[in-house]
């Protein structure tokens, strides 16, 4: 047996970057980093810098991240707990429960057809810390986003 085609790296890379872009930048003028090198970061006060970790495939595709909000000269830390409340809204559904968000077959762009769920479950949370050097806070958020899979045969 196989896993089916749509549980492609690309489409579960794709679809959680499509969700959180489109939450936190598009809908509420957040920066969103993803991946990236500190160096893109250098003029930004705040921003949430999204990490795609290990993934690993069986019955069901587990895929780990992490969401980072950061904060520069945030002295007293205000900016940075709001920005991990922003977070924790697209985290967590309206019930405080995990959110489902839309799985997506990458390959039909620009028109993206939805063939499943992912969902998100928010894992450890790491203290807050603060780079001497520059004033820079941050909070590591680790997210596991679930997906279930069809097996195929061929």
């Amino acid at each position: 047996m196989a896993l089916d085609a749509t549980t492609k790296a690309s489409n579960i890379r794709g679809s959680i970057q499509k969700y959180f872009i489109d939450s936190l930048e598009t809908a509420e003028g957040e920066n969103v980093i993803i991946d990236a090198d500190l160096e893109s970061v250098r003029d930004l006060t705040k921003w949430i810098h999204l990490n795609f970790l290990d993934r690993n495939k069986g019955n069901k595709i587990e895929q780990y991240l992490q969401l980072v909000p950061a904060t520069r000269g945030d002295d007293e830390g205000y900016v940075l707990a709001a920005l991990e409340d922003l977070v924790d809204k697209y985290i967590y559904d309206s019930d405080g429960g995990n959110r489902a968000i839309p799985f997506y077959d990458i390959s039909t762009l620009p028109n993206l057809t939805e063939i499943g769920k992912i969902h998100l479950r928010r894992g450890s949370r790491s203290p807050v810390i603060t780079a001497a050097d520059d004033r820079t806070k941050f909070r590591i958020i680790r997210i596991q986003a679930h997906i279930s899979v069809k097996l195929v045969t061929n």
